[in-house]
C-alpha cells in the first residue's frame, strides 16, 4: 500500500501537470492572436492617422487657395469702390453694413485707395457706421488682414 499511494501521487502530480501545461498553451496562444489583433489595429490606426494628416494638409490647401481668391477679390471691389463716386461707393457699403456684411466692409475699405477711401468714409449717410468702420479699421493688423496698404 505505501508503494500504491506514491504511484498515486505521482499520477495525480503528472496529471495536473499536463492540465497546467495545456492551460499555459491555451494562455500562450490568447497572448498571440491578442498581440496578432493588436498588431492589425495598430497598423489600421496608422492608416487612418495617415489619411486625416493628408486630408488636413488638402483642407489647409483648400482654406489657402480660397483666402487667396478671397484676397483678390476684395482687392478688385476695392478698386471699383475706389472708381465710383463717394457718395455712391459709401451708400453700397452703408447698405452691406446693416445688411450684416460687416467685415467685407472694413476690409473692402482697408484696401481701397486712402484719398478715395477717406472720401467714401466722409460720405456714409450715417456718420456713426463711418465711426465704428474706422474703429475696426484701427484694429486691423499684418496679421488679420494681408495685402493691406
Amino acid at each position: 500500500k505505501d508503494v500504491i499511494e506514491p504511484a498515486r501521487v505521482i499520477k495525480n502530480a503528472v496529471e495536473s501537470a499536463a492540465e497546467f501545461a495545456e492551460t499555459i498553451l491555451k494562455i500562450d496562444d490568447i497572448i498571440a492572436a491578442s498581440a496578432k489583433k493588436f498588431g492589425k489595429e495598430k497598423e489600421e490606426l496608422a492608416r487612418l492617422s495617415e489619411q486625416l494628416r493628408q486630408k488636413e494638409e488638402q483642407l489647409q490647401q483648400l482654406q489657402m487657395a480660397i483666402e487667396q481668391s478671397e484676397q483678390a477679390n476684395l482687392k478688385k471691389m476695392a478698386e471699383i469702390y475706389s472708381r465710383m463716386s463717394p457718395a455712391k461707393g459709401a451708400e453700397i457699403l452703408s447698405r452691406m453694413y446693416a445688411d450684416g456684411q460687416k467685415e467685407t466692409v472694413v476690409k473692402i475699405v482697408y484696401l481701397m485707395e486712402d484719398r478715395s477711401a477717406a472720401k467714401t468714409l466722409e460720405a456714409f449717410p450715417e456718420p456713426e457706421i463711418g465711426a465704428q468702420i474706422t474703429e475696426q479699421l484701427r484694429r486691423i493688423t499684418p496679421n488679420s488682414q494681408q495685402g493691406g496698404q
